[in-house]
């Protein structure tokens, strides 16, 4: 349940299926307030989030003009991405694809379709990392 007064994040959801970007909007804002940004292929999210730096990143993996490894991979390469959350959504369940993913640097990995205990858990792990970037770089004088 998200409560008044709580800090919002800012989030940047990439995924080619407007279904999927709209259904993670509504299972994240049932726990906590976030302003979203969208991004319906992998090159439009590099884009965005090279102009912005996002308190936390969802990708899907299988994007048009770039897949959402080759996006963790640009963005894990940059400064204000380097510790942030980065998180991968896809169908592609196999070990081999999971590990491929985290090696990479993502900092979770979720399986569509999704379940919103898996999210929460997720989330629960990983807001207090984001908040913590950013609550650092505020500190720092760094934006």
């Amino acid at each position: 349940m998200v409560t008044k007064g709580a800090p919002s994040l800012s989030i940047l959801i990439a995924d080619d299926a407007p279904v999927m970007r709209m259904l993670l909007k509504v299972m994240i804002s049932r726990v906590l307030r976030a302003d979203f940004t969208e991004a319906p292929d992998g090159a439009t999210a590099m884009k965005l989030a090279q102009g912005k730096r996002f308190d936390l990143v969802f990708l899907d993996i299988n994007m048009p003009h770039m897949t959402g490894l080759t996006v963790l991979d640009g963005l894990r390469r940059t400064e204000a991405y380097r510790e942030r959350p980065i998180v991968l959504l896809t169908t592609l369940g196999q070990e081999k694809d999971r590990e491929r993913g985290l090696a990479l640097g993502a900092s979770a990995y979720l399986l569509k379709p999704l379940r919103n205990m898996e999210l929460i858990r997720v989330l629960l792990k990983l807001v207090p990392q984001a908040m913590g970037v950013t609550e650092s770089k505020k500190a720092s004088g760094a934006s």
